[in-house]
């Protein structure tokens, strides 16, 4: 009976974990690992962009970028920035310059020619 039970609540942690991710029925979607960043001047954090997959797009490369431009003294790449990769790492600098305030921003995945996007937050001190 233990191993049974034991096999049980592994097999619960296991759907927990299935059911707090959700992966699309159709195409892709994007999740940030942190929706708002907050910043000084001359520091920078990174933050993870998982790319959920439907079956469709399992083998489909990925390309990231941004939908909206950069505010002065920000910038932001990607690593990798391409490839079949479901995971990538956004690194956001807030440049000496940077002028204090927040800001919005979209990140953006290409994958066979549809564009999806998130929204983060950049708040500058």
């Amino acid at each position: 009976m233990k191993p049974l039970f034991v096999f049980l609540l592994i097999s619960a942690s296991v759907v927990s974990y299935a059911q707090q991710v959700e992966i699309p029925q159709k195409e892709f979607t994007l999740s940030l690992s942190e929706e708002t960043v907050t910043l000084a001047r001359g520091e920078n954090k990174k933050i993870d962009i998982r790319i959920l997959k439907s079956k469709g797009y399992q083998k489909s490369k990925m390309k990231m970028g941004l939908s909206s431009s950069l505010p002065a003294g920000i910038t932001l790449s990607f690593d990798p920035d391409k490839g079949d990769s479901d995971l990538s790492q956004a690194t956001i600098t807030a440049l000496p310059e940077a002028l204090p305030g927040s800001y919005s921003i979209i990140v953006n995945a290409t994958i066979n020619y549809k564009t999806k996007g998130s929204v983060l937050k950049i708040a500058i001190q």
